[in-house]
């Protein structure tokens, strides 16, 4: 089945069918699914303890608290004789505070949680924390170590004694939570879950079907929490988070992914399939080492209802295969792409596809609104990589794409790349307004814009910023494989981008350094005759990348950033260096800041002589500055910074590896 699909979206790239079919030639048969977080009651101080009453009410009745560790009458929560077995033949009369009083390293994932047995009000909370101290539950299971089917209302939370303060490890071949048979409801809050499933059907987290008559597994919440490959050892998942549904009118709902860490995979961080109504959104997506695996981030696959993918980072990935950042593939409904970042991508070698960002779907009735995101392919590396900043296969549907900034740079050992590409069959109808597409990769043609559409569908561009470049320089847009000048574009029916501006890459002030931080960080440069700055039209947009107010003074930007052109009184900028003990500068060493007003990190590399600025900062709020760099440590590698006016000198001393 995901065969025919991948045939229709991929059209003649075989490559990428290979890649793709390699990450999951069953998941779209065997369906995972999402749902939103059933909130925690709070943290563990606020939930009500009452007792656990043994003697009148019989051991198998549980409200209140209780204990499970080495030295407590119970030991274990999965094995024979443990808590899920004494809950599944009990009733519960009341909520339940489960306190994990030691690590539990010998668990063998024996029992499931079911649906339980209540009496009473009914709906009652179970809340597993940790006591004491922080806690491991850890054993080996090859279907699943910690397995609700059918259980509600359950929190795993590491808050008491956070961050992070409950590990959750499978070390055998299974997941290490799943969720089945309507289980809803349900969250992770502030864990670390680890697990090194190759299985491409399942995850570190698996959100399995429900019951074929049921509702789903619905409102399932993974937020403030780690969830990666083994950190005991060898061991990196397939998937991180999986989530699979029945086909038909049984979708899991309401998956919720938030301020989360995902990071360490062989094929996808998040894969939700046919599900609905999910909200990823907050979350940082990373590796620390290069892969030899087909990437994608996030992917959404016949999901329906409306689904929000937002402020998510995706940064740091390097592989030899297919890189996608964020695909959607036949989705209907609404999908809602806002305020996310793609960038520090490196392709190590072969002939492959890249893109930030791909859709490809049937739907006529399918919409995909995408704004303030900024996405940047820049290997540093030159291979017979195919780059597209957005690559566009829908064969219906439509799409909105408003302050956007896409650039696709380094070079290629031959083939060409595209900012933004559009694929032929398209009978789709598209909106480009108050864009930059940025190409500035050299050694073959590369296209700002192309459209093999034959104009299928409607078409609307204008107030967009285009750079490209050629093996004819100046033919840098592509209508139906024939590459032509911005006046040619413009005037092929329809009429379009009237009030664009288009020019050769490198020219004047249409360069990188003059235009953007920096090729990874596509925040604007206000310094100097920036031409994305009061360039654009009013489209409605209020807030750009940060939630800075759109616009600042009365003429939007164009792209994701609307910079404060005349600085606040407020605003200080930081600066430093990194070099070697010797004081030789590093270059391109990766410079991130996080914290204080940004409502996401941004990142810039080391110039030539190690030298690095962030500029637009809130005076007096409390930033993290943090250096990475795959050549390089640093006893230090990162610092905490609470500038009053404007900082220099946060200087890191790198030693190569």
């Amino acid at each position: 089945m995901i065969q025919r699909l991948l045939q229709q979206r991929f059209c003649r790239r075989s490559h990428l069918l290979a890649a793709f079919a390699a990450l999951s030639l069953s998941l779209l048969g065997d369906h995972v699914r999402p749902t939103s977080a059933a909130a925690a009651s709070g943290d563990a101080g606020t939930v009500a303890v009452l007792t656990w009453d043994g003697g009148s009410r019989g051991a198998t009745d549980f409200s209140g608290t209780v204990s499970v560790g080495a030295a407590e009458a119970i030991t274990s929560l999965t094995n024979d004789g443990g808590l899920f077995q004494m809950m599944n033949a009990g009733t519960v009369s009341g909520n339940v505070v489960v306190n994990l009083t030691s690590d539990l390293t010998g668990e063998t994932g024996t029992h499931s949680l079911n649906q339980l047995n209540e009496v009473g009000a009914g709906n009652y909370t179970i809340w597993f924390q940790a006591s004491g101290g922080q806690r491991l539950i850890t054993g080996s299971n090859a279907n699943a170590l910690i397995n609700l089917t059918g259980a509600d209302r359950v929190t795993f939370s590491g808050l008491a004694f956070g961050p992070f303060g409950l590990t959750i490890r499978n070390t055998g071949a299974g997941a290490t939570i799943r969720f089945a048979n309507d289980s809803s409801n349900n969250s992770i809050l502030n864990c670390i879950v680890e697990g090194g499933t190759t299985n491409i059907g399942s995850a570190v987290i698996l959100v399995d079907q429900g019951l074929p008559a049921g509702s789903g597994n619905d409102n399932i919440s993974i937020s403030n929490s780690r969830v990666r490959d083994r950190s005991d050892g060898p061991g990196v998942p397939a998937n991180l988070v999986l989530v699979s549904s029945l086909t038909g009118a049984q979708r899991n709902s309401g998956l919720s992914i938030a301020d989360t860490e995902l990071f360490n995979f062989l094929n996808t961080a998040i894969y939700n399939n046919n599900g609905e109504f999910s909200n990823i959104s907050r979350n940082t997506i990373y590796q620390t080492t290069v892969r030899n695996s087909g990437i994608f981030a996030i992917l959404l696959a016949g999901n329906a209802g409306t689904n929000t993918i937002s402020r998510n980072v995706i940064r740091d990935q390097a592989t030899d295969q297919l890189f996608v950042g964020i695909y959607l593939l036949n989705n209907s409904g609404v999908a809602n792409v806002e305020r996310n970042r793609v960038f520090n991508v490196e392709h190590t070698g072969g002939s492959n596809v890249f893109a930030a960002m791909q859709i490809a779907g049937l739907d006529p009735n399918a919409s995909i609104i995408a704004t303030n995101n900024m996405f940047s392919i820049v290997p540093t590396t030159p291979t017979l990589l195919t780059a597209y900043g957005v690559l566009d296969g829908r064969l219906a549907g439509g799409l909105t794409f408003h302050h956007n900034s896409v650039h696709v740079g380094g070079t290629s050992a031959g083939n060409n790349s595209w900012a933004y590409f559009r694929e032929s069959g398209a009978n789709s109808s598209v909106s480009l307004v108050n864009n930059i597409f940025f190409n500035s990769r050299t050694g073959s043609n590369h296209f700002a814009i192309g459209d093999h559409s034959s104009r299928g569908g409607s078409w609307s561009s204008n107030f967009n910023l285009y750079i490209g470049n050629g093996v004819d320089p100046e033919l840098f847009f592509d209508l139906d494989g024939t590459a032509m000048t911005f006046d040619s574009w413009k005037s092929a029916p329809p009429a379009q981008d009237v009030s664009s501006i288009a020019s050769l890459s490198g020219v004047g002030p249409f360069n990188v350094s003059n235009m953007f931080f920096s090729g990874n960080d596509l925040h604007l440069n206000a310094n100097g005759n920036n031409p994305a700055i009061n360039a654009g039209t009013n489209a409605g947009i209020t807030v750009d990348i940060d939630g800075h107010l759109r616009p600042f003074n009365g003429v939007p930007d164009v792209g994701a950033d609307e910079v404060q052109s005349e600085p606040t009184a407020g605003e200080v900028s930081l600066s430093g260096r990194i070099a070697t003990a010797e004081g030789r500068g590093i270059r391109n060493v990766m410079v991130t800041i996080s914290g204080g007003s940004l409502a996401v990190p941004r990142s810039a590399l080391t110039n030539a002589f190690g030298y690095f600025s962030f500029q637009g900062l809130e005076a007096g709020e409390t930033y993290l500055v943090s250096v990475s760099s795959k050549r390089f440590v640093f006893d230090v590698p990162a610092i905490v910074v609470s500038p009053g006016e404007d900082a220099v000198g946060i200087d890191f001393v790198g030693m190569p590896r």
